[in-house]
């Protein structure tokens, strides 16, 4: 199966049923993804109350043979919500049973579209979970060829390593933002770089708050931010994935936008490397205080 690679910025699919795609439209917008060398797309099986994977699928049925091998799609699984798709589901809730966690690839896999993804992630930590039970389920399912790699979300340090210990964890996805410094702090990047394990970062700007000027908190730092980002020839969404890239674990944002123009943006903000100075300078602008 080789190392988990993900493009430079993933391509979220959340909101895609709030974008009025027709399937053609969506079609169009992978393609377009896969043009600017993005080929992996985040995507959990609750999204658009259990129907955005099922409108991806439909674009994905509109590529060619060979355009559909390129995608990589990583979705998540473990949450229950009560939903008109889910009628059995009486209230929220997790579960990462082996049955439920089968049940979940089978039927993210068929609206989908595609055999195999390329990346499971369970979404949620369960209280309930049994961990070695887990191992064993995924460890089957790439065995039979239906994921060829494992991940978590939302995770602490400590369950990551507990995870880890007992089959290969390849990505663990985070919150990280200007507006949510916690990973810099609570050890879960320090953790991912000890097992070479690669940070995707969901809400990046923090759902737009980040680069929002009318934001309480962002109006304050946004003026002097906009002029470094001037100064690199970046927009401000480009220096917030600069600046969240140059972290030494290399986190991946998750960017889930229909905008092209936004993800070339993002792309760009990949390619620049802040010097040490101007990193802890943005910093100190979102903290507004100096560096203990």
């Amino acid at each position: 199966m080789g190392q988990l690679q993900l493009s430079p910025v993933v391509a979220g699919i959340m909101r895609l049923p709030q974008w009025k795609f027709s399937p053609q439209n969506i079609a169009s917008w992978i393609l377009s993804c896969l043009d600017l060398g993005i080929d992996c797309f985040d995507s959990a099986d609750i999204y658009g109350g259990y129907t955005a994977e099922g409108l991806f699928g439909q674009g994905v049925r509109l590529l060619s043979a060979s355009q559909r091998q390129r995608l990589k799609i990583i979705s998540k699984c473990g949450i229950q919500l009560v939903s008109d798709q889910r009628p059995l589901h009486t209230l929220k809730s997790y579960n990462t049973e082996s049955s439920h966690i089968r049940k979940s690839v089978h039927q993210s896999l068929t609206d989908l579209g595609v055999d195999s993804l390329y990346a499971l992630l369970i979404h949620r930590p369960d209280h309930l979970s049994e961990p070695k039970q887990i191992a064993n389920t995924i460890q089957d399912l790439k065995n039979e060829g239906l994921i060829q790699h494992f991940g978590l979300s939302n995770y602490s340090a400590k369950s990551v390593e507990l995870m880890h210990s007992l089959t290969s964890i390849a990505t663990h996805q985070i919150e990280f933002s200007p507006l949510h410094l916690d990973p810099l702090y609570d050890d879960s990047l320090s953790t991912l770089m000890h097992h070479n394990i690669t940070p995707m970062i969901w809400s990046p700007i923090a759902g737009g708050n980040s680069i929002d000027p009318n934001h309480p908190v962002t109006a304050r730092w946004l003026p002097e931010f906009e002029k470094i980002a001037q100064n690199l020839n970046l927009t401000p969404l480009g220096l917030t994935i600069s600046w969240l890239h140059r972290h030494p674990s290399r986190p991946v944002a998750v960017l889930g936008t229909r905008g092209l123009d936004r993800l070339k943006q993002a792309l760009d903000g990949n390619d620049v490397k802040l010097d040490f100075e101007v990193w802890y300078q943005l910093l100190r602008l979102f903290t507004n205080s100096e560096v203990p």
